[in-house]
């Protein structure tokens, strides 16, 4: 069974909100392997978001502009190198390619929180008019296990705040760590 950690960043908390970008990767719980890495942004299609009735709070606009220069790259134009902005339909028609190759309907899709990451993509999804690639069944809330099992489990970041690949590889390392304490010597 595959295992994917998601993470987004949003100009909104609810989930209607507007999608900045999606990073993901593929992970084994019980071991210290990272598989396959996803990572879009979608800086240029906000407008196109907006049409269909996505969301953007002058709260969480006023929080970005209180990051640090790193994650603000996000609103670069043109993009750093290395990163690809699409469309919000192309980037989700490639994040289902990538969710079916790794598991499709099976896959446990981990966000940080039950009210966050899955159910703002799907909502995403549903925005477009297109099928979410996995199972609402295979939600997982890797916020929860971190509350509950992780104060032994130091975090570790990786890479820049708030940039969903980074995020994503960062949430995901520190998963397979809560999951080795766990296990039974």
């Amino acid at each position: 069974m595959s295992h994917i950690m998601l993470d987004i960043e949003t100009l909104d908390t609810t989930q209607s909100a507007v999608v900045l970008s999606i990073g993901a990767v593929v992970f084994d719980p019980f071991s210290k392997q990272l598989g396959e890495k996803f990572y879009v942004e979608f800086t240029t299609d906000l407008d196109t978001q907006q049409r269909v009735g996505r969301t953007v709070s002058a709260a969480t606009v006023t929080w970005w502009m209180q990051q640090g220069a790193a994650a603000k790259q996000i609103f670069a134009d043109p993009a750093p190198e290395g990163v690809r902005r699409v469309s919000t339909a192309q980037g989700l028609t490639e994040f289902a390619s990538f969710v079916a190759r790794n598991g499709g309907k099976e896959v446990q899709l981990w966000g940080n929180g039950a009210d966050f990451d899955n159910v703002i993509v799907g909502s995403l999804f549903d925005s477009f008019g297109l099928a979410k690639p996995w199972s609402y069944g295979k939600n997982r809330c890797y916020r929860t296990m971190k509350r509950l099992f992780g104060e032994n489990v130091k975090l570790r970041r990786q890479g820049v705040h708030h940039n969903g690949l980074d995020d994503a590889i960062t949430q995901a390392v520190h998963l397979q760590e809560i999951f080795a304490c766990m296990k039974p010597q």
